[in-house]
């Protein structure tokens, strides 16, 4: 488990959760060091002289008045791992970590709105990869989508597909357009590293695995995030 630390000179800011929906949200306990939350937040050195400290005030405005915003699930095996992200005029900041209130969450931030599409391919590895060859001609239920993702290497449609050398991760993104609106799934990746990626993508009956290449996945995102 991860402790809260703020270093942002070494692009270190990892605070609970409940501390920085606290300052997200304007609540006056954020910058009162009578409170535990205020005290906290001076301690770690995020508040300063009673207001919070300049490096800090760029990734809240991002926080708070993005123009789209995303959630991305990755799950391999019993592992998963949620981000959350939030674009804006003033940069991109990304937020990770679980969903409890005393979860330290792990803030990253880009200056550059551009720089979008570079930080989710980064966040879902995506590099060069070979291309995948015998995919079912049929439309899957989900469970036998995920057989590989939570089963292991070389099970299910992966068997034929990728082989059993490669375990195949969930990329879930879902995206919100003008980050008001609730987020809608937009990307379902299946990826085996540098053996290949492949997209889920609804059918009437289920889910048809589509082949994908690295340059096709980057088109995506960069479509999304303009």
């Amino acid at each position: 488990m991860i402790a809260p630390e703020y270093s942002p000179e070494r692009g270190i800011i990892r605070l609970p959760r409940h501390h920085l929906e606290a300052m997200v949200g304007g609540d006056e306990r954020a910058l009162d060091p009578r409170d535990e939350i205020g005290r906290e937040l001076k301690e770690l050195g995020v508040v300063v002289d009673g207001g919070v400290d300049g490096a800090l005030r760029q990734v809240l405005h991002t926080l708070r008045h993005p123009r789209s915003r995303f959630g991305l699930r990755l799950e391999q095996g019993a592992d998963v791992a949620l981000h959350r992200g939030w674009i804006a005029a003033s940069g991109v900041v990304v937020v990770s970590g679980g969903t409890g209130a005393d979860d330290v969450q792990d803030l990253r931030a880009q200056a550059r709105p551009s720089a979008a599409a570079r930080v989710l391919a980064g966040l879902m590895e995506i590099g060069p990869a070979a291309e995948v060859t015998d995919l079912p001609e049929r439309s899957l239920p989900w469970d036998e989508v995920m057989v590989p993702v939570r089963e292991g290497a070389g099970t299910g449609w992966a068997r034929d597909a990728i082989g059993p050398t490669q375990p195949v991760r969930l990329t879930h993104l879902r995206w919100s357009s003008d980050g008001v609106r609730r987020a809608t799934t937009a990307m379902v990746l299946l990826s085996a590293g540098s053996a290949g990626i492949v997209e889920a993508r609804a059918a009437d009956d289920g889910y048809e695995l589509v082949a994908r290449t690295p340059a096709q996945v980057w088109t995506g995102l960069c479509t999304l995030t303009r």
